[in-house]
């Protein structure tokens, strides 16, 4: 019996994704997946791929496999965040945020996303502050031109 090598799958997986072969880059996830089923990577791009796919929930259940095996898996927190933000399951996209900001506290990717999520959620002036955390603010004046 022939042994998979499933670094070289999970390398043709990511090149065929790359490439926007989704369907390729999936049947070979889920050929890891056979084999290491727990793999939070896999998960978490397998999810990513999902999502190309238009297929929201089965992203979201990889992402949150992904999470399983590791609950601080920051990438895969902040994809679980944008899913359940485009499927308007705010309040969820909003707990993943904040959960991933306490791993991560200085991630400015995730401040715009987090930012995105406060505003569909009205909460207009918390939005405005992660915002300006995300893309920095130029301040003028009379006296003085700052950037921050």
């Amino acid at each position: 019996m022939q042994k998979i090598n499933l670094k070289e799958i999970y390398d043709s997986a990511n090149e065929h994704y790359l490439n926007k072969d989704y369907k390729k880059a999936k049947d070979l996830y889920l050929t890891i997946l056979k084999q290491a089923p727990e793999h939070p990577e896999t998960n978490n791009n397998l999810g990513l791929t999902y999502r190309n796919l238009n297929q929201i929930e089965d992203a979201m259940n990889c992402f949150k496999t992904a999470l399983k095996s590791n609950e601080n898996y920051v990438i895969a927190l902040n994809n679980l965040a944008k899913c359940q933000q485009e499927v308007n399951l705010i309040s969820e996209s909003i707990e993943n945020f904040e959960k991933s900001l306490k791993l991560d506290p200085d991630k400015k990717k995730t401040f715009e996303e987090y930012a995105s999520t406060l505003f569909k959620a009205n909460e207009h002036m918390k939005a405005l502050g992660y915002l300006d955390k995300s893309v920095g603010t130029i301040n003028f004046s009379h006296e003085k031109v700052s950037i921050s």
